[in-house]
C-alpha cells in the first residue's frame, strides 16, 4: 500500500522529534533554573503550575532577562530607526522609494497591532536560555499589516538543508474539536466529525504543521500550490490534510546562539553557565539553611528538665524541673552552628560568575561618573565590539529573513506604491542599530584621525585635501552612517542645479561688475584727456 504524503511527513516528525531527546533533557535542565515559565519539555505542564520549585537563586534568571533586554537594545530598539534600505550604487529615485519603502515597513514593524517587539522578547528569551528560537511572521486574513508570534522550542523541531541553513521546520500544537471546525469546516476527517456529531468539542487533537522549500513546482503558476515555500496542516490521529498551501518567503526563521559544525540546534550561555548555576543553587540552598540554623538554632535540653514538648515560640510558657540543681538556663544549650557568611561568599563568587557568562559585564557601563562624552562613547564602542560576532549570527539568521518577509507582504499589499524602473532585481538592508552605528563611527573617527594626521602636510597645500576627496559623497554617507534618512538630504539633481544657477548667477554678476569697472575707467580716461586739451 501506497504511503501518502502526509504519513511520510507523520513520520518525518515523529524522526526528528526522537532524534532530538537529548536536546530535551538539555533544555529542561536549563528550563528548570534559567527560564522556569518555559519548562515543558518532554513533560506536560498544567495551567498555572508552579514553574520556580528548583529555583534557590535567581540570579541566573535574571541575567538571562537582562540579556534577552540588551539583545533588543542592540538590534530592534523600538526607540530608533533600527534598519534602512541599502541604496549604494542606485539612482535617486531608486534610493528614494527604497528609502521610503523602509520607513513604511518600520512603521508597521512599531504598530501596536503587529505585536512584533512582544514576540522579539519572547523569541530572545529562548534565544539566550537554550541557543534556539523561532519567530512566526503572518499575513493577517485582513490582507492588511504583519503579524509575529513567537513560537515555543517545545513545540517544533526542525531540519537543515544543505547550506547548513534550517529550512524545515514542524510544529505540532493542540486544537479542540470546535477550533478546528471553526478554522478548517470543510475538513474531511472522520475521527473530528465523530467527536464533533457526538458534542464532544472541546476534545483536543495534535495537529502537525510542517514548513518546508516546495520540491516540485511551477513558478509560472501563481497560485498557493506553487509557492516557493510548501505549507500542510496534518491533523496527526488519522495522517488527514487540514490545509495545503504555501508562501513566498521563509515565514518562520529559526535563529541560533551558537553553532557546532555537526549539531542542527543551536548552543546558548546558559548551556555554558549550567555547572556553575547548579552550584550556585545547591549552596544557596545549604546557606539558607546555615542561616535558618543560626537564627533559629537547634536546642539541647536534658530529658527530664522540662514538661515536653518544649515551646520556642513567642510568649510560650514552659514547665521547669529544679530538682536536679540546674537553672533553666543552664539546662538548655544550643547545638553547634555553621558559619552563613562562608556560604555567602561562594554565592557572590558565582553570581558574578555566571552574570559574567550572560555578559552583563559587557552590557553594563562601568567606570567614573565624571567620564566626559568621548569617553563614553569609546566605551560603549568596545563593548559592543565584542557583542559584534554573537550579533551576526542574529541578523543573518533572524533579522535578514525577517526582514524579507516583511517587505514581500507588504509589497503584495501595495504600501510602498509603484517601483521605478530603475530598481534593481534584488537589493538588501543594512542595519543601523548600536552595534551597526559604533562600528561605522568608529569609521567616520579613523577619518577624522587621519586628517589629523596629515594636517601637518595640508598646511603647506590646503587643498590637497579636496582634490582627493569626493566632499559630496564623503559628507552624505557620513550624515546617513549617523542615522540621517534620505528624506532629510537634498535631491543631487536639484543640487547641482542649484549649484549651476548659483555659479551662473555669481558670473553674470562678476560680469556686471567688470562692465561697470570698464565704462567708469572709459570715464575716468575721457575726463583726464578733456583736462589735457584744456591746459
Amino acid at each position: 500500500m501506497a504511503v501518502s504524503k502526509a504519513e511520510k511527513l507523520v513520520n518525518r516528525y515523529n524522526k526528528l522529534k526522537a532524534d532530538r531527546g537529548n536536546w530535551d533533557r538539555h533544555w529542561r535542565e536549563v528550563a528548570e533554573l534559567v527560564y522556569p515559565r518555559r519548562d515543558d519539555f518532554d513533560v506536560k505542564r498544567a495551567d498555572g503550575e508552579k514553574r520556580m520549585t528548583k529555583v534557590f537563586d535567581s540570579s541566573a534568571v535574571h541575567a538571562n532577562e537582562l540579556l534577552a533586554s540588551a539583545m533588543i537594545a542592540l538590534n530592534v530598539n523600538p526607540a530608533t530607526t533600527w534598519f534602512k534600505s541599502k541604496t549604494t550604487g542606485m539612482d535617486e529615485e531608486a534610493a528614494r522609494w527604497l528609502d521610503n519603502a523602509s520607513k513604511v515597513m518600520l512603521e508597521e514593524i512599531n504598530s501596536a497591532d503587529s505585536g512584533f517587539y512582544t514576540a522579539a522578547y519572547e523569541y530572545f528569551m529562548e534565544f539566550c536560555a537554550f541557543g534556539t528560537a523561532a519567530m512566526y511572521a503572518e499575513e493577517p486574513e485582513s490582507l492588511n499589516g504583519v503579524r509575529f508570534q513567537a513560537r515555543s522550542l517545545s513545540e517544533i523541531v526542525v531540519a537543515e538543508g544543505a547550506k547548513g541553513v534550517i529550512d524545515t521546520v514542524f510544529r505540532k500544537f493542540e486544537y479542540s474539536v470546535n477550533q478546528i471546525m471553526e478554522r478548517w469546516p470543510n475538513n474531511t476527517s472522520e475521527v473530528i466529525h465523530k467527536h464533533f456529531e457526538k458534542g464532544e468539542v472541546d476534545a483536543k487533537f495534535p495537529i502537525v504543521h510542517c514548513i518546508k522549500p516546495r520540491e516540485a513546482r511551477d513558478p509560472s503558476k501563481k497560485n498557493t500550490a506553487n509557492l516557493p515555500i510548501e505549507s500542510i496542516y496534518i491533523l496527526k490521529e488519522d495522517n488527514s490534510v487540514l490545509e495545503e498551501g504555501g508562501f513566498h518567503e521563509n515565514p518562520i526563521p529559526v535563529g541560533r546562539f551558537y553553532k557546532s559544525p555537526m549539531e542542527t540546534y543551536g548552543r546558548s550561555p546558559a548551556m555554558t553557565a549550567l555547572p556553575d548555576i547548579k552550584l550556585l543553587n545547591e549552596i544557596m540552598k545549604v546557606t539558607i539553611k546555615a542561616a535558618q540554623k543560626s537564627v533559629d538554632p537547634a536546642l539541647l535540653i536534658p530529658s527530664e528538665s522540662f514538661v515536653q514538648p518544649l515551646r520556642t515560640q513567642p510568649s510560650g510558657i514552659n514547665v521547669f524541673d529544679s530538682s536536679n540543681g540546674l537553672t533553666a538556663q543552664q539546662a538548655i544549650g544550643q547545638l553547634p552552628s555553621s558559619n552563613p557568611n562562608i556560604g555567602l561568599d561562594m554565592v557572590q563568587y558565582l553570581t558574578d560568575k555566571v552574570r559574567s557568562m550572560f555578559f552583563v559585564d559587557q552590557l553594563q557601563l562601568s567606570g567614573s561618573p565624571q567620564m566626559t562624552a568621548t569617553e563614553v562613547l569609546q566605551r560603549t564602542e568596545e563593548k559592543t565590539r565584542l557583542m559584534a560576532p554573537i550579533l551576526g549570527r542574529v541578523q543573518t539568521e533572524f533579522l535578514y529573513p525577517i526582514l524579507d518577509r516583511v517587505f514581500g507582504i507588504l509589497f503584495r499589499q501595495g504600501k510602498f506604491g509603484t517601483p521605478p524602473q530603475s530598481l534593481p532585481a534584488s537589493f538588501e538592508f543594512e542595519f543601523t542599530g548600536a552595534v551597526a552605528q559604533s562600528q561605522k563611527q568608529a569609521e567616520a573617527g579613523g577619518f577624522l584621525r587621519s586628517v589629523e594626521t596629515m594636517s601637518p602636510l595640508l598646511q603647506l597645500n590646503p587643498n590637497l585635501l579636496l582634490d582627493n576627496l569626493n566632499a559630496d559623497k564623503l559628507l552624505r554617507e557620513t550624515l546617513q552612517t549617523f542615522g540621517v534618512g534620505m528624506d532629510k538630504l537634498s535631491d543631487e539633481g536639484e543640487r547641482d542645479a542649484a549649484r549651476q544657477q548659483q555659479a551662473e548667477q555669481q558670473q553674470a554678476q562678476e560680469q556686471m561688475l567688470m562692465a561697470e569697472q570698464a565704462v567708469n575707467m572709459d570715464k575716468t580716461n575721457s575726463e583726464a584727456e578733456r583736462n589735457r586739451n584744456a591746459s
